[in-house]
C-alpha cells in the first residue's frame, strides 16, 4: 500500500491529527500592491513563474524564518534563505541565490509572484527584480500563493522536524540539505512519470514546445500538468505560445 492510499485509509478510520493553527505571523502588508497576473496562465517552461513565501521554524524557544522561491512549472526550489528576523535582506538573499541558480538561462519573461508582504515590496527587493526585468505579481489571500506555501509544509514536516536542530547554524545546514534532497530525489505526482524537479527539467525540457506537458496556474495550486496536458495538446502551436494570463 502506498503512502497516499494509507493516509486515505487511516482517515476513514478516524486516525487523523487535528491541524494546529499557527499564531506566528510572517506577512505584514507593504505599501505597494501589484495585481495577480498569473491566475489562469498557461505555462510550459521553466523561468516563466517563480513563487515565493516565508515560513517560520521553531528552535527551542526561538523562531527563525525561512524564505523559499519555487519555479512553479518544475516545482524546483531555486532560491532560499534562513534568517533570525523578518527583515527583507533574507528575501533578497533568497532572490540572489535564485538568480545565481538560473544564471545561464533566459529570464526575460519571468513573473515573480508572492503575497503582499512588506519584504517583497522593499526597495532592495524591487530593484533586484527590475535589474533582471522581472514582473511582480501578488495575491490578496493565502490561497493565491498555494504552490510556495505547500513547499513550506513539505520542508518543515517531511525533512526538518526529524532533525535535532539547536541553533541557526544547524538550521541553515539542514535546510540546505533538505532543498538538495527535495530537488534531486522527491517524487511528484503532479509531474510526468513522478519525476523529481531536477529529473523533470533534465528530461522534459529537452522536448519541443508542442510535446511538453502544459499546466494552467490556479490559485489553489491543485491543477497539475497531467490534468491539462490532453486539453492543450490539441491546440495549434500559435495558440499554445500565446500568453493567456488575464490582465487586471
Amino acid at each position: 500500500m502506498g503512502r497516499d492510499k494509507f493516509i486515505a485509509f487511516a482517515k476513514e478510520l478516524g486516525y487523523q491529527l487535528k491541524a494546529v493553527r499557527s499564531s506566528t505571523k510572517t506577512t505584514y502588508s507593504g505599501h505597494y500592491v501589484w495585481p495577480n497576473i498569473i491566475e489562469g496562465m498557461l505555462v510550459a517552461d521553466v523561468n516563466k513563474v517563480w513563487q515565493s513565501d516565508i515560513t517560520y521554524f521553531r528552535v527551542k524557544e526561538k523562531f527563525f524564518y525561512i524564505t523559499f522561491i519555487l519555479d512553479i512549472y518544475s516545482r524546483k526550489i531555486v532560491g532560499y534563505a534562513v534568517s533570525q528576523t523578518l527583515e527583507s535582506k533574507a528575501n533578497i538573499e533568497a532572490l540572489k541565490r535564485a538568480f545565481d541558480t538560473r544564471s545561464d538561462e533566459d529570464l526575460s519573461q519571468l513573473i515573480h509572484h508572492s503575497d503582499r508582504g512588506s519584504q517583497y515590496t522593499s526597495k532592495g527587493y524591487l530593484a533586484l527584480l527590475h535589474k533582471y526585468g522581472c514582473l511582480p505579481s501578488m495575491g490578496n489571500k493565502g490561497q493565491d500563493n498555494a504552490y510556495a506555501e505547500r513547499i513550506n509544509g513539505i520542508i518543515k514536516n517531511e525533512y526538518l522536524i526529524y532533525r535535532t536542530i539547536v541553533n541557526i547554524v544547524e538550521l541553515k545546514r539542514w535546510v540546505r540539505q533538505a532543498v538538495i534532497q527535495y530537488n534531486d530525489e522527491r517524487i511528484h505526482n503532479s509531474l510526468p512519470n513522478r519525476y523529481s524537479p531536477n529529473e523533470f527539467e533534465q528530461e522534459v525540457l529537452t522536448l519541443n514546445y508542442q510535446k511538453r506537458p502544459k499546466m494552467v496556474i490556479h490559485a489553489d495550486g491543485k491543477c497539475s500538468t497531467q490534468h491539462t496536458n490532453s486539453m492543450v495538446c490539441s491546440l495549434p502551436e500559435k495558440a499554445l505560445q500565446a500568453h493567456i494570463c488575464p490582465i487586471y
